[in-house]
């Protein structure tokens, strides 16, 4: 029955507590647009280090550009989970891990050329401020899984229920155990 929680079962769920390490992080990756900027069709991104630290508007796209935009994103992603299949060194997921990649910086350009040229981000962006760039356009660009996400992370049983499903899929693929039954966090082995 893995994957299909009845609304019961999601009601005997024990809410997680609002500091959850694990929901923060999702939430982090939600970005939420202001309302103004939602009306003006515009998407915040932050660039720059110190004085040079600037938030620039960059125009979000209209729906045809954008399904065209989505396409790219797609194809990319297609593309980098094939990497990420082959790679048995690890040398892929290492990269993703560890900074900005042609992945985000590719996306960010074909968003916004004129704005987001690759060179500049390059040049002038920290690798936090090129994923959060990232985000916001990719939320910009699909509204519903972002928003969704939001208003399911809002309900604490529901997000409990996706800490659950989270920790039982990175046990399922870095080990050949089973989480504990309280989808915590593991604890030591014993060996006999």
């Amino acid at each position: 029955m893995t994957g299909q929680v009845g609304q019961g079962a999601l009601r005997a769920l024990p809410a997680p507590p609002e500091d959850d390490p694990l929901i923060a992080v999702i939430r982090g990756l939600l970005p939420e647009r202001s309302a103004e900027d939602r009306a003006r069709g515009e998407v915040p991104v932050s660039f720059g280090i110190g004085d040079a630290a600037e938030t620039m508007r960059i125009a979000a796209l209209p729906s045809r550009p954008n399904r065209a935009w989505q396409e790219k994103f797609r194809e990319a992603a297609k593309g980098l989970f094939a990497e990420l299949e082959a790679d048995d060194t690890g040398t892929v997921m290492i990269s993703l891990l560890t900074g900005a990649t042609d992945f985000q910086l590719g996306l960010l350009e074909a968003y916004s050329p004129e704005r987001l040229s690759r060179a500049w981000v390059e040049e002038h962006a920290t690798e936090e401020q090129i994923l959060d760039a990232f985000l916001q356009v990719t939320a910009a660009a699909f509204p519903l899984p972002f928003k969704l996400g939001r208003v399911l992370l809002a309900n604490r049983q529901v997000a409990q229920w996706i800490r659950l499903e989270l920790v039982r899929l990175l046990y399922s693929s870095s080990t050949s155990s089973s989480p504990p039954s309280g989808g915590g966090s593991p604890g030591p082995s014993k060996t006999s």
